[in-house]
């Protein structure tokens, strides 16, 4: 539970930032989308490095708007009655932040492309891309320098506190069982350690983006998260206070968790999964040679839409096997393609209502042993933010032409549109 205490932090830090904007605009509407990138990328940052509120944007953020408040004031006056959104003043992200979105940006763009490779190698010769790399670099060295003086000595393990510290703590134990000297500045390192930002981010970012959509766009099951919340955190009720970072995580709350699921089934960031066939094989009575690339989408057929008939004599003899959580979620009383958390509960033996992770076709983390390494991170993460931003906000029905559902390809599906109506929840 090392990381639960960084996530909880600056999540509590956002809360301060909404309830200052809610402060200021009132119910009217304003984007989210930056908001949200700040949050989860101060998130990923203490998380795999270990930084504090001197480097976190959501601060930055609370303390610039602080400093302007009275002229946002004077910029929005008159929209107390329009359905135009309330417009806060943007803030030049930090330097680091600025570089990872740049990168991201480029690697989307190259996705769209005829031939990557040289997109690449024409986008790298623009100043900008040589700027944010070099900047990547040297946060990058500037992180690692900093965290490997925790270990003094070379032979000292210490309690590990971050990703980069793991990553530096295995470079010194192999280092010494080869009987060489730790290079800790690796581009092998340094790679490992921007991928684990680059992916923890952009995902995580796109994850709470459809999560504040659908608690604004279904009210009632926006309702009943939040009474279950009340109900699994009294004594945070009754002393009118946030829920402390070990109720969250060690409480069971079954319609949460069914939400939460059910947004990552229609919101997956990643919606294909690419695997190469090592040898030949057959899927469905069709042959499939040996370096094919088979593409597995998670929505639509099966996920979010009714399956295709398949004959059973199709199917492998695994896939037989395990058909009781290879369904199809047209088996169920519930559509595919319906919002529907209750999707996700059963009763046990005893009668209790509990959630139910293999209650029909779900991949939004690839499974076995290739599956998504943050997965865990992810759940964690989600667990705690969603929860406080339930907890304290109430998020209300959006005008029509703020509420579009239309999103766009990147290196995630990302939804066009996130804004938020705000009240402080009762």
């Amino acid at each position: 539970m090392v990381s639960a205490p960084r996530i909880y932090e600056k999540a509590i830090k956002f809360i301060d930032l909404w309830n200052l904007k809610v402060q200021i605009a009132g119910h009217l509407p304003f984007t989210a989308k930056i908001d949200l990138n700040n949050l989860t990328f101060d998130i990923i940052t203490a998380v795999a490095l270990g930084l504090d509120d001197s480097d976190c944007d959501t601060v930055r953020n609370i303390n610039h708007l602080r400093s302007v408040r009275g002229q946002v004031a004077i910029d929005n006056e008159g929209k107390q009655h329009s359905a135009d959104p309330f417009i806060f003043p943007d803030l030049q992200p930090s330097e680091q932040l600025w570089a990872l979105d740049y990168l991201m940006d480029s690697v989307g763009r190259s996705f769209l492309t005829p031939s990557p490779k040289l997109y690449h190698m024409y986008n790298n010769l623009f100043s900008s891309t040589r700027k944010a790399l070099a900047l990547k670099e040297r946060f990058l060295t500037t992180q690692i320098t900093r965290a490997a003086k925790r270990f003094g000595d070379v032979s000292s393990i210490l309690e590990i506190r971050t990703a980069l510290e793991s990553m530096i703590q295995r470079e010194i134990v192999s280092a010494k069982k080869a009987d060489r000297a730790p290079d800790i500045q690796s581009k092998r390192i340094k790679d490992e350690l921007y991928g684990y930002i680059f992916a923890g981010h952009d995902t995580s970012h796109t994850v709470v983006s459809y999560i504040t959509k659908y608690l604004g766009s279904y009210q009632d099951e926006q309702k009943q998260v939040r009474v279950a919340l009340r109900t699994a955190f009294p004594e945070a009720c009754a002393s009118d206070r946030q829920p402390s970072i070990d109720e969250i995580t060690k409480a069971k709350v079954p319609i949460f968790d069914a939400f939460l699921e059910e947004v990552l089934r229609f919101g997956t960031p990643v919606p294909i999964i690419g695997r190469e066939v090592v040898n030949d094989t057959v899927i469905l009575g069709h042959s499939i040679p040996k370096g094919t690339m088979c593409f597995m989408s998670m929505q639509g057929a099966t996920y979010t839409e009714p399956g295709f008939p398949i004959s059973e004599v199709s199917r492998s003899e695994s896939s037989q096997k395990h058909r009781e959580i290879t369904g199809d979620w047209a088996d169920t009383p519930f559509a595919p393609n319906d919002f529907i958390p209750e999707r996700w509960l059963r009763k046990d033996e005893n009668g209790e209502v509990v959630f139910d992770h293999y209650a029909g076709p779900f991949l939004s983390f690839s499974t076995g042993p290739r599956g998504c390494f943050g997965k865990r991170l992810a759940y964690l993460e989600l667990r705690i933010v969603t929860i406080l931003l339930v907890w304290n906000f109430e998020y209300l029905p959006l005008p029509s032409h703020l509420d579009s559902w239309d999103a766009h390809d990147s290196v995630v599906v990302k939804p066009n549109m996130t804004y938020v109506r705000l009240r402080k929840a009762m």
